[in-house]
């Protein structure tokens, strides 16, 4: 059964795309494949399957591992910077590529300035729960807009949850970072072992000190 939903996940998130998008796809998955094989090292595989793991609590297992993988690749020490107008605006930092300014403006703050976010910076590389939180929270915010909502169930709502994840934007695609979500996607599922993976990794008391609470208010919106 398992099996037969894993292909009709694959098949759906295919549904509706163009040619090109489809090329692109392909060509991603090239990429990525080989990275996976030949550039990461096993510390950083690991992350990737325990943010799967954590994912699977919430049903965004493979949502959770692929922009895992495409945000750092398991590496949670990175900042990539934001400029506009040439100036640094924001900062994405952590496993999960959580952007700074509003990281802040989750926790009540309106207008953060760059010594803040810097601050933010360094708490979500020295905490990936943080950030897995804060992947959280935005995925929730993705799927109760009301312009995804009314896609669910189509090929694209996905799309532009993903989308909402990297652009903030509920009603327009942009770039090709759903297109790279997918692309990782159909490679982890080649990639990862889904019950020897886990057991290798472990998945501790720790783990679950962060997620517990989530998981309540999560089941309560269902």
């Amino acid at each position: 059964m398992k099996h037969i939903l894993l292909l009709l996940l694959l098949v759906n998130l295919l549904f509706g795309l163009t040619n090109k998008e489809k090329e692109y796809i392909e060509e991603r998955m090239e990429t990525f494949e080989l990275e996976w094989d030949r550039l990461l090292g096993q510390e950083y595989k690991n992350a990737i399957i325990k943010n799967f793991y954590k994912g699977r609590f919430f049903d965004l297992e493979w949502t959770a591992a692929a922009v895992t993988f495409i945000e750092s690749r398991g590496v949670k020490n990175r900042a990539n910077a934001n400029v506009v107008n040439n100036d640094l605006s924001s900062l994405d930092c952590g496993i999960m590529g959580s952007n700074t300014y509003y990281y802040l403006r989750y926790k009540g703050i309106e207008k953060p300035t760059l010594y803040q976010q810097v601050d933010a910076c360094y708490e979500l590389n020295h905490n990936p729960y943080k950030s897995f939180l804060h992947f959280l929270n935005v995925m929730t915010d993705a799927m109760e807009s009301r312009d995804i909502k009314k896609l669910k169930g189509s090929g694209r709502y996905w799309h532009y949850v993903w989308n909402y994840y990297n652009t903030g934007s509920t009603t327009t695609l942009k770039g090709t970072y759903y297109l790279d979500i997918v692309a990782a996607i159909k490679v982890l599922k080649k990639k990862i072992d889904i019950v020897n993976d886990i057991s290798f990794i472990g998945f501790t008391s720790n783990d679950m000190r962060y997620i517990a609470p989530v998981l309540a208010k999560w089941k309560q919106k269902e």
